[in-house]
């Protein structure tokens, strides 16, 4: 059974980002999956009505297929940047090290790591 403490704790940390302890990788990496498949689905249908049917009423299908895929991609764009904004999502790679840096958090590692003792 959890302290008092514990959880006073515990909300304490959460009301600086609600979002802290909670993760929804599987959830975020399902629809991020279905949004590309779809997106792909879209520009190869696009594909196929611009090399099967040539005619003027067929090239209409092919700009509504190209809309969906534009459609789907920004989307999928503005749902990962608000994952990222809200903290559900963390990046990690290059983009990670570009906001470390911007935070201030780099510069912090770069102090602890000057400060130990160089082997002779």
């Amino acid at each position: 059974m959890p302290s008092c403490i514990g959880i006073c704790i515990r909300i304490a940390d959460n009301t600086r980002n609600p979002f802290k302890n909670v993760h929804y990788p599987m959830i975020i990496q399902s629809i991020v999956t279905i949004a590309f498949i779809l997106i792909i689905i879209s520009l190869g249908s696009a594909l196929y009505h611009l090399i099967k049917h040539q005619s003027r009423d067929h090239s209409e299908k092919t700009a509504k297929a190209l809309t969906v895929r534009i459609s789907l991609s920004v989307i999928l764009f503005i749902f990962v940047f608000l994952l990222i904004a809200t903290g559900l999502y963390q990046p990690h790679g290059i983009g990670a090290r570009m906001h470390l840096k911007k935070t201030g958090q780099m510069e912090t590692e770069k102090l602890d790591q000057s400060r130990t003792i160089p082997a002779r």
